[in-house]
């Protein structure tokens, strides 16, 4: 915990105007470096995005939002930045849309329940196992007879009945049944040895 953290986190909660003086002080250049980045220094709306940043970290101090024994003061600072800085990009966004589209009010309302939505996309540690699973697969396949591994092939990739698999390779729809089986059997138990 930071001695200094802790002094102006009680000093501004009591009130004192000179320690939110000094905290704008030290921190509102930091503050316009970050924010600038985030949304271009050319960017007419970033001494607005500052003070109001400014703004929500007194309020929030003031408040008493703030614990010092839970995370440093510049960190605090740095969530508060974070979310007033996409606030801000969000409209601008959607007031993008409506100069763009003025005709189009649902679009503003599709775009909220976008952002709305849950990330369903694989995590990487998910990708890693569908990857995984996927050359445990590629394994097992290649440890099949090409005979089986070319009626899967025409069953499942290309939507080949039994009869059809057996017509083209001249066999009995009853012997393509039987080696469909064993390949998928085949192929279940070499997964479970992999897995």
């Amino acid at each position: 915990m930071n001695l200094q953290d802790k002094q102006w986190s009680e000093s501004i909660q009591d009130g004192n105007s000179q320690s939110e003086a000094e905290l704008i002080s030290e921190y509102s250049e930091r503050i316009r470096y970050f924010a600038g980045r985030a949304i271009g220094f050319n960017d007419q709306g970033l001494d607005d995005l500052v003070q109001n940043i400014m703004i929500a970290v007194i309020q929030s101090l003031r408040n008493g939002r703030y614990d010092p024994n839970r995370a440093a003061l510049s960190t605090f600072i740095a969530a508060i930045q974070r979310n007033k800085t996409n606030d801000y990009l969000t409209q601008k966004i959607r007031h993008s849309a409506r100069i763009a589209h003025p005709e189009a009010g649902s679009r503003n309302e599709q775009i909220d329940e976008i952002a709305t939505q849950p990330d369903t996309t694989p995590g990487p540690e998910e990708q890693l196992i569908r990857q995984e699973e996927k050359e445990l697969y590629e394994r097992a396949l290649a440890s099949l007879k090409p005979n089986e591994r070319l009626i899967l092939y025409l069953r499942l990739s290309k939507g080949l009945s039994m009869a059809e698999i057996a017509a083209d390779l001249n066999l009995e729809p009853q012997t393509v049944y039987d080696l469909k089986y064993k390949a998928v059997a085949k192929i279940k138990k070499r997964m479970k040895k992999l897995l």
